[in-house]
């Protein structure tokens, strides 16, 4: 029997490619497979992600249902977009004006952008 070839894994190495347990070789091969999705293949997930959730909210409620059952790691790169698109928000409607970036559909999510900002700069989000 060959160990695990991950950090303090004892679990047997079943995955003779990688010397990897079944776990450790799952991650893996999500984790490159994540990486060779672009940014642009991305938006139109998370578009069809937000069509998904429609006027209901249920969908909304099932992403936040599925946010909490990803690794710890994840959750907190998503939070980190998340700011980063908060933020990226406040600073153009500050720069540009809200009339040229935001209209009846939009304007109370820059709004919101711009009062959220100051709490998120006091609390940046750390990478672990």
């Amino acid at each position: 029997m060959t160990n695990c070839f991950a950090n303090d894994c004892e679990k047997e190495a079943t995955d003779t490619d990688t010397g990897l347990c079944a776990a450790h070789a799952r991650e893996a091969y999500q984790r490159e497979r994540m990486d060779k999705i672009t940014r642009e293949d991305a938006m139109p997930a998370l578009e069809a992600l937000c069509k998904l959730s429609g006027w209901s909210g249920d969908g909304e409620q099932a992403f936040a249902d599925a946010f909490h059952r990803q690794h710890r790691t994840h959750q907190q790169s998503i939070m980190r977009m998340f700011v980063r698109l908060i933020m990226d928000m406040s600073q153009r409607a500050e720069t540009h004006g809200m009339p040229n970036v935001s209209d009846l559909r939009n304007e109370a999510s820059y709004k919101l952008a711009k009062l959220l900002e100051p709490t998120l700069r006091r609390y940046p989000l750390p990478y672990l």
